[in-house]
């Protein structure tokens, strides 16, 4: 988990307990202990003295190399902080910010420190006038189980990172992609070392997956090409199918049409059949009333008067 503070919690919380005046001695005091720090190191630094338009709280050079140190214990924005650290790097400094109460201290090159007003007894600490001082965010150590750098697994005395730093044993650079971009802190050589090893060892992992992923999709592609030829297959078959049904089908209602004319006809013929019907049993009885009648003519005709 990356550690930052809330800008603007801090800044309230300082206005609310009058602690301006408290920030500024304690400003005053950091910023004088690195700068005999520097002297004890046989080195000759300069307190608040003017680099192009502006101040650095301390810088020194040392075998061509221009250090700056600003300390900053108050809340200030990133942007005020970034165009300080570039037009001083524009002087060719190297900048370290060693700062409380700020969000960005994995965008700039800087430490957060935490400090107690006693002395801890689990990790080492620097006594600057009765506080004691550790660098709680920004410094990086190897995670022995995944051999990655993570944040907070070890925190240094103000001292020891100071004298690391000068020493150039220990290296700022970007450790991850964060959505709001890239999160930086500082590591030893060492750790930087075995975390690019394992950096590369995790490149090699996922070009290995993107290679059995690409022959994955090869195959899923060939797959894809013998089902989609197999659907084209079945679409002709479907379309010769429904064809032939259409045919089938005005064939069907040709056939229906004529059973239905056969229909009208035989209805038709019923009629005629069903009238000479009539006319033939019409035609029987008049023929039989006929007969009927020419037989008792001709009884009346034979009987004796």
């Amino acid at each position: 988990m990356w550690l930052r503070h809330n800008a603007a919690a801090a800044e309230q919380r300082h206005g609310a307990t009058g602690a301006a005046g408290r920030e500024s001695e304690e400003h005053v005091a950091l910023t004088w202990w690195i700068h005999d720090w520097l002297e004890a190191q046989s080195l000759s630094p300069k307190y608040d003295r003017t680099v192009g338009e502006l101040r650095p709280d301390v810088h020194v050079e040392i075998q061509g190399r221009k250090l700056a140190y600003e300390v900053q214990l108050s809340p200030i924005l990133l942007e005020t902080a970034r165009r300080r650290t570039e037009s001083l790097q524009h002087q060719g400094y190297e900048v370290l910010w060693v700062t409380r109460n700020v969000n960005w201290v994995d965008r700039l090159p800087s430490v957060g420190l935490r400090a107690e007003t006693e002395k801890p007894h689990h990790y080492a600490t620097t006594e600057v006038h009765g506080v004691y001082y550790s660098v709680m965010e920004g410094y990086l150590s190897l995670d022995r189980r995944t051999r990655r750098l993570q944040p907070g697994l070890r925190r240094p005395a103000l001292a020891t990172f100071l004298r690391d730093h000068l020493a150039k044993t220990v290296d700022w650079g970007p450790v991850q992609q964060a959505a709001d971009g890239l999160q930086n802190g500082w590591a030893s050589m060492t750790d930087w070392k075995q975390h690019t090893e394992w950096q590369a060892r995790r490149i090699a992992e996922l070009e290995a997956k993107l290679d059995e992923g690409a022959g994955v999709r090869s195959d899923l592609r060939r797959q894809l090409g013998a089902l989609d030829a197999t659907a084209r297959g079945w679409q002709r078959d479907l379309v010769e199918a429904q064809a032939a049904l259409d045919q089938r089908t005005s064939e069907l209602d040709q056939e229906r049409a004529q059973v239905a004319e056969a229909d009208q006809r035989f209805l038709a013929a019923s009629r005629t059949a069903s009238e000479w019907r009539h006319r033939y049993e019409a035609l029987r009885k008049e023929l039989m009333s006929t007969a009927f009648r020419r037989w008792r003519f001709k009884a009346s005709l034979k009987s004796p008067k």
